[in-house]
């Protein structure tokens, strides 16, 4: 019923053309999920080429679908031939052609099939996009017309009928319903009939084509997926592989329900319909036998046999559990999709393993995204291969668990509600409770100080950073190296000045050598008489000190905190 479903949505675009090339975004509920292409060439006959890309994740399979299709008509609009390869866990290629009274139908495996028709009526998509623009130009007006499906691979019959005009961007729309068998796509066209957008219902959901100049992969897939639900944090968090528990206040969420919260470690609070009080603590959830009463085998990259050939190649049948997930671990990090293939590869294996949607914390955001659950010493354990740390349950809110042995359906992405705003208002971290204060900036907490009295600077370390080398292990330049769970980085040199004194034309050259930009802006405080700058995630400071200077270069995703750190707002240096 799902391949019916979706296969009847590809055959109602399969009907818009276009008389140029364009490109049109696929979404899924409003999330990114693939593209779709079309374009039309003329030389003796009218040559339409279309591509579809389709990834989506539910909690039943993942549907990787790609598509390709060539149509060929006369010049008077009457299809000659059609080929198209269609990829759906296998690849298949096809070829139908138009000949007196009947259509030759050819598959991979050069078997050949005759159906009998009336040639004459089975147009082409260019023939039908010019019917439309003559026939749909009042309000009600309708065309009937028969084509041929490269999805059902027959004739069908489709009837459009123009509901309305819409004006958008100063252009007047064409709102057209589209009609095949039972299934009905509503469309918008532009003067020439060219699509500009359709929408139509699947059994995943809403599924839309929107015209666009940029068209991006599947989010279902990415590390960072749903973009649109990375919601900025109001707080960095200091070493978030510790805090113990969060306590977060979410508003806009009239379509959930308090039932999509209730996991083992999180307890929530109505304050009303919207808007309420969740916390979260990192306790794990114990792991019962009674999870695993049945179970169904998930077939998301491969197929059972190749999946069991995969864990006899990694040797894991004489290890314990906790091996054999750890060798299944070093299998799957390296491969497209991580997550998604561990959990299929421990499915085979027989070890309990379930999917989770949530938001998890990730710097500066929270970010919706997949992981999965391993039972391990009588626990599910959180497991994010796309982390190279491990995941801290205090700081990951599941919307979503499947169960382990349950059938699992595409209700996943039913339970995808965007969560519109999301503040921490404290949390828990080295057995004392913080209370987070509203700032301008995100807040930060004044970490331990470093002080060096042979050169006279005292420095807090900024939230999350470690020191890697403190200027005693090694004779260098380098004396003080901080780093953090991100790759983000703040080191200070000492540097002897080739000069009497360091110069202006020195501060400078030193700043743009490490930015790698001399168009910058190097800004000068006369009062403290030190020079900085930055771009992007670089940034810079010089402190002249007689024959030498002092040089901090500073690697961050954010903006701001380069800033607050060139001020000396966070950094707090003293010298």
């Amino acid at each position: 019923m799902r391949r019916l479903s979706f296969t009847l949505f590809l055959l109602a675009i399969s009907q818009i053309t276009c008389a140029q090339g364009f490109s049109y975004q696929v979404d899924v509920n409003n999330h990114r999920a693939g593209s779709y292409r079309i374009s039309t060439e003329v030389d003796q006959n009218i040559h339409t080429f279309t591509s579809l890309e389709f990834s989506l994740l539910t909690l039943q399979d993942s549907l990787n679908f790609s598509s390709s299709s060539h149509f060929v008509e006369s010049d008077s609009g009457f299809l000659e031939f059609v080929s198209w390869t269609t990829i759906f866990k296998d690849t298949l290629r096809y070829q139908a052609r138009f000949e007196s009274d009947t259509i030759s139908y050819i598959n991979d495996s050069d078997s050949s099939t005759f159906y009998s028709i009336n040639q004459s009526i089975v147009l082409g998509p260019d023939k039908i996009r010019k019917l439309s623009t003559r026939e749909l130009d009042t309000v009600g007006s309708k065309l009937c017309y028969q084509t041929f499906s490269t999805e059902l691979n027959q004739v069908v019959e489709v009837t459009r009928e123009l509901l309305s005009y819409s004006v958008e961007k100063a252009q007047k729309l064409r709102v057209v319903k589209q009609t095949t068998g039972s299934t009905s796509t509503i469309s918008k066209f532009d003067k020439e009939f060219n699509l500009v957008e359709t929408k139509g219902q699947s059994s995943f959901g809403q599924i839309s084509l929107i015209r666009t100049n940029k068209t991006g992969s599947s989010q279902f897939f990415e590390s960072d997926a749903f973009e649109i639900n990375r919601l900025l944090s109001n707080i960095r968090f200091p070493d978030p592989r510790n805090i113990s528990s969060v306590k977060l206040k979410i508003d806009g969420l009239d379509s959930l329900s308090s039932l999509t919260f209730k996991q083992h470690n999180q307890k929530i609070t109505f304050q009303d319909s919207s808007s309420f009080v969740l916390i979260v603590d990192k306790t794990k959830e114990p792991y019962l036998q009674s999870d695993t009463t049945s179970r169904s085998q998930t077939e998301l990259f491969f197929s059972a046999v190749r999946g069991n050939e995969i864990l006899d190649s990694l040797g894991i049948h004489t290890l314990t559990r906790n091996e054999k997930v750890n060798q299944i671990k070093g299998f799957s990090k390296n491969l497209p999709y991580p997550n998604l293939v561990l959990f299929e590869l421990l499915s085979t294996a027989n070890i309990p393993v379930r999917i989770v949607y949530g938001y998890c914390y990730d710097r500066w955001f929270w970010i919706s995204k997949t992981w999965i659950e391993v039972a391990i010493n009588n626990h599910w354990e959180p497991q994010d291969l796309t982390y190279n740390f491990p995941p801290n349950p205090a700081l990951r809110i599941a919307l979503f668990k499947s169960q382990y042995g349950s059938p699992l359906s595409h209700s996943y992405l039913e339970q995808i509600p965007v969560l519109k705003n999301l503040q921490a208002e404290s949390f828990s971290l080295g057995g004392k409770k913080y209370s987070v204060s509203s700032q301008v900036f995100p807040y930060y907490f004044e970490n331990p100080v470093y002080e060096n009295e042979g050169l006279g600077i005292r420095m807090n370390i900024p939230d999350g950073f470690n020191i890697l080398n403190d200027g005693t292990e090694t004779a260098s330049d380098l004396f003080l190296a901080l780093e953090n769970d991100y790759d983000e980085k703040i080191n200070c040199f000492q540097v002897i000045a080739s000069g009497q004194q360091v110069t202006e034309k020195t501060a400078k050259e030193k700043i743009y050598e490490f930015i790698g930009d001399q168009n910058i802006n190097v800004n000068n405080d006369k009062k403290l008489n030190i020079w900085h700058g930055y771009k992007g995630n670089f940034g810079a400071i010089v402190i002249p000190q007689g024959r030498s200077y002092l040089l901090i270069t500073i690697k961050h995703e954010d903006p701001e905190f380069i800033i607050l750190v060139l001020t000396r707002k966070n950094l707090n240096l003293k010298f």
